[in-house]
């Protein structure tokens, strides 16, 4: 079970990456429908019906970069039988100066089916 902290991590970018899943199925499907063929009949609710506080976000780590910080998890996807999706989410920080404040993007999530 990931620790509480990696946990809250990833809830805060939660929605983020079912948009992600969402819009990653659509585009694969249009040009290399075996990618996503495990959900195949799966609608786009119950893709995205898992919840990473509830227990389906199984195995995380993180590691800091020069550019950021990135958090990986390993999420269980009920809807698709010994279904899993692993996610990198990458939360850039953007240093201009030390007279200029530092910007933090919004993030990019990738996804990484199985």
């Amino acid at each position: 079970m990931p620790h509480e902290k990696a946990i809250e991590a990833f809830t805060t970018v939660e929605s983020k990456i079912k948009h992600a899943i969402i819009a990653s199925r659509k585009d694969w499907d249009k040009h290399e429908p075996r990618m996503w063929s495990r959900a195949k009949g799966v609608s786009d609710a119950e893709l995205s019906g898992f919840t990473l506080g509830g227990g389906d976000l199984v195995l995380v780590d993180n590691a800091a970069t020069s550019y950021g910080e990135i958090i990986l998890g390993k999420i269980r996807i009920p809807a698709i039988p010994d279904g899993y999706i692993h996610v990198r989410y990458v939360q850039i920080t953007y240093h201009h100066s030390i007279l200029c404040p530092s910007h933090q993007n919004t993030g990019s999530t990738t996804l990484q089916t199985r």
